[in-house]
């Protein structure tokens, strides 16, 4: 009886005894990974062979003695590839890791390569190691296999610590499912940073530089520690997770998808949607920005874009920058924005700023003045207890809270001959004067005349998407020439008058925006159809205008009347569509 006891012990040992682990080296130069008679010997450089290929527990080495010529190559021919720890760090003569196909290697250890390795494997890594303490060393090896990114998955309870930084070239995806990765302060580039944390995870970045080619994107998860709050991180596309902090980022756009209660403290992008987030100092790019979050809170904000866009109510700027003087900004409807110290948003005589909002919206500021210059405001409320003044701007409707100082519209004379609208040295105060003034914006009136062109046929090029005038008068010229080659779009806040010399090449279309009473149109019978495309005339102010002389848009030009008033006084119209 104690005999057969012996025994079952004996029996139950071995059967729940884990699987012995190995040393595998490789020997022989290039060959195939399942090739283990040839290829995978029980010592280094030895001649006694293993009776199998690597398995999980198993350790695989590449060293002096395993690639006799440069070059020599290790073909991965399983689609799973298996192994413990994987160590190419005393390889010699530029060994090469290869598949012809897309594979899973599976390591359940570190990672260890060779600065002369040549990475050229599709496929992706997923590191499942259960205990703590491996590293992660490329030895500045790029992980991206001819051409395509790999994916590095950390899917293991285990830890990782990188030893040098991680490349993946521009597609590959760093993903955490669970474990703990420690990055020491050394740099990663990805294409994407994915942070699942489908179970118990920690993240520590420390003070590491992580580029992302295209993503950051952490999931909604309690069952993540993430420490990123000394990290410098760049993307396109950036989305925080909830309650996360942060050190500086630059990403195209901060996404509404997981960016609730994140903290920033420097930010550079152009979109930012996030919710109920803290940001310390943002600056936006210098073409489109826009903010569409809610309840967030920005100590200070500088929005340069040609156009800008605020679309979150309830979001809070101690200083609020709007710094390209003539700029577009737009408040959405119903959008209340507070700012507790400083809001500058100023155009110049070149070109006003135009504030405004589909509907109506409030900038509100507790206390003090907002002073602003060279600005256009519509649908915009002034409140919160501040004053609100606009010097040398224009009130473009519904604006309530604001006192505007509009001032008297200037003649600005075109001289020089041939030029571009924007060129400031062709604009005079004096008719035959010395260019180098104002651009004509909302309240100056451009008029071009007898001393505007030397030589007939002198022209006028409209080189921007968009240009603004009060009113526009070429009653005197000289057989001129007004083209565009794109479409454009005039602004009219005044008359229009031409001339019956005056060769119209305008592609685009006209709005006469005044709102005041006893604007004119005199064409002179010039046909607005520039290049055999029809003008369209859009009224959309709330003055009025008399026409002076009849009106040609040509066959394919609409007139489109949105508000204000018009008298024909029975003078012909010619369009298309009315």
């Amino acid at each position: 009886m104690k005999k057969i006891l012996n025994l079952s012990f004996i029996i139950i040992f071995i059967c729940s005894s884990p699987l012995l682990a190995s040393n595998y080296y490789w020997v022989g130069g290039t060959g195939a990974w399942s090739d283990y008679a040839a290829h995978w010997a029980t010592a280094s450089g030895g001649t006694v062979f293993h009776v199998t290929i690597p398995s999980p527990t198993d350790d695989v080495y590449f060293d002096t003695n395993s690639f006799p010529a440069s070059g020599d190559t290790v073909y991965l021919d399983s689609t799973i590839t298996n192994c413990k720890t994987m160590d190419w760090s005393g390889a010699a003569n530029a060994p090469v890791l290869y598949s012809t196909s897309n594979i899973r290697l599976n390591l359940y250890g570190s990672l260890i390569l060779n600065n002369s390795l040549i990475w050229a494997v599709l496929g992706d890594i997923y590191l499942l190691s259960s205990t703590a303490g491996n590293i992660i060393n490329t030895y500045g090896v790029v992980l991206q296999g001819q051409g395509s990114g790999t994916d590095l998955r950390f899917s293991g309870s285990g830890s990782w610590s990188l030893q040098d930084g991680i490349s993946l070239g521009i597609s590959g995806t760093i993903q955490f499912n669970s474990g703990t990765f420690l990055s020491n302060g050394f740099p990663i580039s990805c294409g994407s940073f994915y942070i699942n944390a489908s179970a118990s995870t920690s993240i520590m970045l420390d003070t590491s530089t992580i580029v992302c080619g295209s993503s950051w994107n952490v999931s909604n998860t309690s069952l993540l520690t993430l420490d990123a709050d000394s990290t410098f991180i760049t993307s396109n596309s950036f989305s925080g997770g909830v309650g996360r902090i942060y050190r500086d980022v630059v990403c195209g756009s901060i996404d509404d998808l997981y960016n609730d209660g994140c903290t920033f403290r420097d930010v550079q992008c152009s979109w930012i949607a996030a919710t109920s987030s803290f940001f310390r100092n943002v600056t936006m790019s210098t073409a489109t920005d826009f903010i569409s979050g809610t309840g967030n809170t920005f100590n200070k904000v500088i929005m340069p874009g040609t156009s800008c866009s605020i679309g979150g109510d309830g979001n809070t700027f101690d200083t609020l920058i709007c710094n390209n003087p003539g700029q577009a900004i737009s408040i959405y409807n119903n959008v209340n924005v507070t700012v507790n110290s400083l809001f500058q948003a100023d155009g110049n005589c070149n070109g006003l700023t135009s504030i405004t909002s589909g509907g109506n919206a409030t900038i509100s500021k507790p206390t003090g003045t907002v002073t602003l210059n060279y600005v256009l405001l519509q649908g915009i409320t002034g409140a919160g207890g501040a004053t609100f003044i606009a010097n040398n701007s224009v009130n473009g409707g519904n604006v309530t809270g604001i006192t505007i100082n509009a001032p008297a519209p200037q003649n600005l004379f075109w001289v020089g001959g041939t030029g571009n609208w924007n060129d400031l040295n062709h604009w005079s105060t004096i008719s035959g004067g010395a260019g180098g003034s104002c651009v004509p914006s909302q309240v100056y009136n451009s008029v071009v005349d007898a001393n505007s062109f030397p030589t007939a046929g002198d022209s006028v090029k409209i080189n921007v998407p968009t240009i603004y005038c009060n009113t526009m008068d070429w009653s005197a010229a000289i057989a001129p020439v007004l083209y565009s080659t794109s479409n454009i779009r005039l602004n009219l806040y005044g008359s229009l008058i031409l001339n019956n010399s005056l060769i119209w090449a305008v592609l685009g279309d006209i709005y006469l925006l005044s709102s005041t009473a006893g604007n004119i149109i005199n064409t002179y019978g010039v046909v607005l159809q520039g290049q055999g495309s029809g003008t369209d005339l859009r009224f959309s102010g709330s003055g009025s205008w008399s026409l002076q002389s009849g009106i040609s848009l040509g066959n394919s030009g609409s007139m489109r009347f949105d508000s204000g008033t018009f008298l024909s006084n029975g003078l012909p119209v010619i369009c298309n569509d009315f």
